[in-house]
């Protein structure tokens, strides 16, 4: 069943804009084929297993510290169902959209 993690990474004494960052692990994420969708503050990605999960991120945080960064903050939250054989990111966006629309359509 998948994983889904929001990640954030926040790079400490680093000054304030961090987008290049975001953009190098976006590029390593899309380099390793992970599925993954940006937000304003994170990113979300889906793995097939915790372990994986938890892999990912160890080489998404040294790829950063290479780049130089002397201290990382790292929040991390995940998602696991195992009682849906058909359930993945895309999935969870659908139903609550779904749900949305259903309740515009009662008003």
């Amino acid at each position: 069943m998948p994983v889904v993690t929001e990640l954030t990474f926040v790079p400490l004494g680093v000054g304030p804009s961090v987008s290049g960052y975001v953009a190098k692990v976006l590029k390593l994420l899309k380099n390793k084929g992970i599925k993954h969708v940006l937000t304003p503050s994170s990113t979300v990605f889906e793995t097939k297993t915790r372990e994986q999960a938890f892999k990912l991120i160890d080489e998404l945080s040294e790829e950063l510290f290479k780049e130089g960064i002397p201290r990382i903050v790292t929040i991390i939250k995940m998602d696991e169902r195992r009682d849906k054989v058909n359930w993945s990111m895309d999935y969870k966006v659908a139903v609550v959209k779904e749900k949305a629309e259903e309740k515009e359509s009662d008003s």
